[in-house]
């Protein structure tokens, strides 16, 4: 009997477990394109920055088709304006290419003090979201990788 259940995860066995279907449809779906990635057959990656014992930053991505989707950067209070969220930025950007990605995107707000960052490391405003989260304006960054097929 088949079950429909929500879960927070896979485990690695049943993200490898099922990757053979996965590759099929991602064919059926884009077609030759889909070849050269691997889809979903990655977990999502956490970027940690330590000091000693103590949490100093951490960045969460998943990589999809060619994409590497930032979905969080947090930096520590005590350890901002020390280049820390640089830092993770240039590690993603460099494991992305490593994953052959050819692009790497985020949504934050507009009026947050880390989109000046984002800026400064080559990211470029795609997109605008009104009364995102929160109901608060966010927008779309983007930075292009030199990644081609």
């Amino acid at each position: 009997m088949l079950k429909i259940q929500v879960t927070k995860e896979l485990t690695d066995s049943e993200f490898k477990q099922n990757s053979g279907w996965w590759k099929e449809f991602d064919l059926l779906e884009f077609g030759e394109i889909s070849k050269d990635y691997d889809g979903l057959e990655e977990a999502p990656t956490f970027i940690v920055a330590r000091e000693d014992d103590e949490l100093a930053g951490v960045l969460y991505v998943v990589f999809e088709f060619g994409v590497a989707r930032i979905k969080e950067i947090m930096v520590n209070p005590n350890y901002r304006n020390k280049g820390i969220g640089k830092q993770l930025l240039d590690k993603v950007e460099e494991i992305a290419s490593e994953y052959k990605c050819h692009k790497l995107w985020l949504e934050t707000t507009e009026t947050g003090n880390s989109i000046r960052l984002y800026k400064r490391c080559g990211y470029e405003i795609e997109a605008r979201l009104k009364k995102h989260f929160f109901q608060a304006d966010f927008v779309i960054m983007s930075k292009w990788l030199d990644y081609k097929r």
